[in-house]
């Protein structure tokens, strides 16, 4: 019998220490001071555009 303790997984541990190429403030396009629409990214929240009309 093996040791469930012993076994390790080489794609666990290979990005482990990965960091992202850009912080998530670098895709908010958005001044702090804008008070018009606002677009977010329904799969990347950290994304937000500033958007004047509905963009089909």
């Amino acid at each position: 019998m093996t040791n469930p303790d012993a076994h390790h997984h080489h794609s666990c541990q290979h990005h482990a220490d990965a960091k992202p190429a850009q912080s998530d403030d670098a895709y908010d396009k958005v001044p702090a001071d804008y008070a018009g629409t606002v677009w977010t990214c329904p799969m990347h929240p950290q994304v937000r555009e500033m958007r004047t009309a509905v963009q089909n």
